[in-house]
């Protein structure tokens, strides 16, 4: 797939600002995606041009004269939540901070061509993946109408009669569709796992798995995984974890 991306980048070191373009250039033109760039010197500049669906990314360096990167990563998060917010800065001490407003990651000055090849991928991934998914929800008199799902918000999905149910967030919804259906809309990232038959688990809601299968989920409920499923899924869910957590990750 070839990527058409716009890339924000609040450096307020010139030097460090074409290092940065010209790695990302260099990256992009290897596998042959467009790239452009809006670059600021501060990042007050930067929140005043900001609006949600204008960028596909945004670097911040994390210390800025006036406000700091952390305060405006703050400042995009109430704008936009989903879009990758990747910190840059020689300050290591810093990175704690950053897993607050969910950065994709911490790149630690001089930024290496390595550290930006698995940043772009990363970036690559989240906008090819989907964010949700369109169902036609059934109604409680019987009728149907479309619908849509965030998959952040989806915690698990179990059959039915007749069907789906799917626990969210949000609560509950139920759709007119089988299992095999849903497996085609979902991405195939490793975040979703079958964990019985006609139940699946939304990995990124899964706070521990015991011995026995039992699912511990971050709405307080409990699921049960199959027998013969529960080392397949202990280990989907920890390859996801560690996937997760190289978020943050600083490359030197």
């Amino acid at each position: 797939m070839v990527f058409n991306m716009n890339f924000a980048i609040v450096e307020d070191l010139k030097s460090d600002l074409y290092h940065l373009v010209s790695l990302i250039r260099q990256n992009c033109e290897d596998r042959q995606d467009e790239v452009t760039f809006s670059c600021y010197l501060d990042a007050e500049a930067f929140l005043d041009e900001f609006r949600a669906g204008l960028f596909h990314a945004v670097f911040l360096d994390i210390v800025l004269g006036g406000a700091t990167g952390i305060d405006a990563a703050w400042k995009v998060r109430e704008v936009d939540e989903r879009i990758p917010v990747i910190f840059i800065t020689s300050e290591i001490g810093f990175s704690l901070e950053s897993y607050g407003v969910h950065a994709m990651d911490y790149l630690l000055k001089p930024v290496s061509e390595r550290a930006i090849g698995w940043c772009m991928e990363r970036i690559r991934e989240s906008l090819s993946a989907p964010a949700s998914i369109d169902i036609r929800i059934r109604s409680g008199n019987g009728t149907t109408s479309r619908g849509t799902l965030l998959l952040d918000g989806l915690i698990y999905i179990e059959s039915i009669r007749n069907g789906l149910l799917f626990h969210t967030n949000e609560g509950d919804v139920q759709a007119r569709m089988s299992i095999s259906d849903l497996v085609a809309l979902l991405p195939d990232n490793g975040r979703f796992s079958e964990c019985g038959r006609g139940l699946v688990v939304n990995l990124s809601h899964v706070l521990e798995i015991s011995e026995r299968g039992e699912i511990s989920l971050s709405c307080g409920q409990q699921i049960f995984c199959s027998r013969r499923r529960i080392k397949e899924v202990k280990e989907a869910w920890s390859s996801w974890r560690i996937r997760e957590l190289r978020k943050g990750t600083v490359y030197k």
